[in-house]
């Protein structure tokens, strides 16, 4: 008898004791910290997507314009009549002549 009273006010009570203030501490502390993540993930998501997506979405059409811009411009002088070839060859030389001029 007095093995079970002691292993009750030695163990048991301080054991329980603990258990009590660790299950408070779970309801009050970590389960709003749990609860307050999802919270903060999607308030960080709304965040993100108005501020840094529509930059990003902007620069990516600029690049795309400019990209069909220069398209558009490289086919313009692919008309098939070898004579425009031709002179677009010798202004190509005549600029790269001017060039060499200058430069030395």
């Amino acid at each position: 008898m007095r093995f079970e009273r002691l292993a009750e006010l030695l163990v048991v009570r301080p054991t329980m004791t603990l258990a009590r203030g660790l299950a408070a501490f779970d309801d009050r502390v970590l389960d709003r910290v749990v609860m307050a993540v999802p919270a903060a993930g999607m308030w960080l998501a709304r965040l993100v997507d108005r501020g840094a997506e529509t930059p990003v979405d902007g620069v990516v059409r600029l690049v795309a314009q400019g990209a069909r811009g220069l398209g558009t411009l490289a086919r313009r002088p692919q008309t098939g009549q070898l004579h425009q070839y031709y002179a677009q060859a010798t202004a190509a030389l005549v600029v790269l002549a001017l060039f060499l001029v200058f430069v030395r």
